[in-house]
């Protein structure tokens, strides 16, 4: 029978000596498998590491001729799990799936919403905003370490009230008269 999963954890550890080192990382390894992981793999040298982690940095690129956006959505550590639940119902209000992955550490999530037969589908502006809506209800932000930019400028309304834009916008005319850095990218002072 062929081990399946749902979810691949890839867990990076540091500790002052290689004895502590495999102590921590089996520690890690038997907390998972008490939770029903499927199984534990310990890269043991630097190229198995380096495997691990070229995997993780390929994401992206594997998925992006399929994907309509890559949405970069964070909550407090605590909420990962019912904000992981929450994003695999609205896959399902829209009769797909939204591959993501993320560092768990620092609760961030990148999801993508992908094309259908690839073109954009008519829900997927729908279905963006309902994964922002869910990452704020559970503590969270629109973006994390991407930041806003262009892309994401439409949504900051779902975070922030019309209030504290204009702080925003104050801020930014302060710093920046003469609307030169960035210039309608997440503030516009021309509107």
């Amino acid at each position: 029978m062929k081990d399946e999963g749902k979810v691949d954890l890839l867990y990076l550890v540091e500790e002052a000596t290689e004895d502590a080192l495999y102590e921590t990382a089996g520690t890690i390894a038997e907390i998972c498998e008490n939770n029903g992981a499927v199984g534990s793999v310990i890269a043991e040298d630097s190229k198995q590491q380096r495997n691990l982690l070229d995997i993780r940095s390929a994401i992206y690129e594997v998925y992006k001729p399929v994907f309509v956006d890559s949405l970069d959505t964070a909550v407090p550590v605590a909420n990962i799990g019912d904000l992981l639940k929450e994003f695999d119902a609205i896959a399902e209000k829209y009769g797909t799936t939204t591959p993501r992955f993320g560092h768990v550490a620092d609760g961030n999530f990148h999801n993508f919403i992908l094309m259908v037969d690839g073109k954009v589908p008519e829900w997927a502006d729908d279905m963006r905003r309902d994964i922002y809506k869910a990452a704020i209800k559970y503590g969270g932000t629109i973006t994390a370490e991407h930041g806003t930019g262009k892309t994401r400028k439409p949504y900051m309304n779902l975070q922030y009230t019309p209030h504290v834009l204009g702080i925003m916008k104050s801020i930014k005319k302060a710093f920046d008269p003469n609307n030169i850095l960035n210039p309608g990218v997440i503030i516009d002072l021309d509107n």
